[in-house]
């Protein structure tokens, strides 16, 4: 933000944030934050308004509504809407709106599929796929930065042996919800200390990387629901600097979340090469 408006006074408020508030034109903070504001904002806009702490919790809504000024606008974000936030749009209680492409004008990855209904022996194992590994070669050899995400926090040890065994020299780490070294280790790989960083879904959202490609080991299972996946694969894709990236959902087979998260994508997809023809034709026409 202090790259886009480099003109504009800003704050920064989370719960470790070491500035403290003064009047500033714009406000960056946590939703908890909210709740030392009223009536102070024209413009308040929520992100990630289907995640945790803020979905389904009345006290960040509240906090919300009381922070906004009589007359302001109010505006909610997020790539995968929950049924609620839909059954509003339908009813007309709330306008909607697609931003179906990124600030740099490129369509999402699509996700591919890879059916590997022994993945999980074979990790066990200290085996990977030999197209799995071909692929993870050529981008190491590529010097591209890696997310792997693991169904379970107990598999974590299981890749990293894996790892180790087949990529002796690769720089990388793991990390989960309950790393005390989480943030340090985040903060590793956007400084691109790591080439390889394997998690949980504790990483689906709020993190980019730049150059990114992703691996989902087990992208059938509980844990990744449709929102889920969607979110993960946005994760490639988001740097000026690579603004493609391949996304793999390895899978013991197809189920409807994958099929639903693919289809999204897709649709995503459709609306934005409309935007983009559109922006085609208008500088066709300058």
């Amino acid at each position: 933000m202090q790259q886009a408006f480099d003109r504009t006074s800003i704050v920064l408020l989370h719960a470790n944030s070491p500035m403290k508030y003064h009047y500033s034109q714009l406000v960056i903070c946590t939703t908890h934050q909210l709740i030392r504001f009223y009536h102070a904002f024209d413009l308040l806009i929520i992100d990630e308004v289907d995640a945790f702490p803020f979905v389904n919790n009345q006290l960040l809504q509240m906090a919300v509504a009381k922070a906004r000024k009589r007359i302001s606008s109010l505006l909610l974000l997020t790539a995968t809407p929950t049924k609620q936030l839909l059954t509003k749009i339908k009813q007309h209680k709330l306008v909607c709106g697609y931003l179906p492409l990124r600030f740099h004008g490129h369509l999402l990855p699509v996700p591919q599929i890879m059916t590997l209904p022994n993945w999980r022996r074979d990790l066990l194992r200290c085996q990977i796929d030999r197209r799995l590994f071909k692929i993870l070669e050529d981008w190491f050899k590529a010097g591209l930065p890696v997310l792997i995400f693991s169904p379970e926090i107990r598999l974590l040890v299981e890749i990293e042996k894996t790892v180790k065994k087949y990529f002796p020299h690769l720089a990388f780490s793991s990390v989960y919800a309950g790393d005390e070294k989480r943030e340090q280790k985040v903060q590793t790989m956007r400084r691109e200390k790591y080439q390889l960083l394997i998690t949980t879904t504790i990483l689906e959202r709020g993190v980019t990387f730049a150059k990114l490609n992703v691996v989902i080991l087990g992208a059938d299972e509980q844990v990744f629901h449709e929102e889920s996946l969607v979110q993960i694969a946005g994760r490639a894709g988001r740097s000026l600097k690579r603004p493609t990236g391949d996304v793999i959902f390895v899978c013991s087979m197809l189920n409807q979340a994958i099929k639903k998260a693919v289809k999204q994508i897709r649709f995503l997809n459709q609306e934005g090469e409309k935007i983009s023809d559109e922006n085609l034709s208008f500088l066709s026409a300058k």
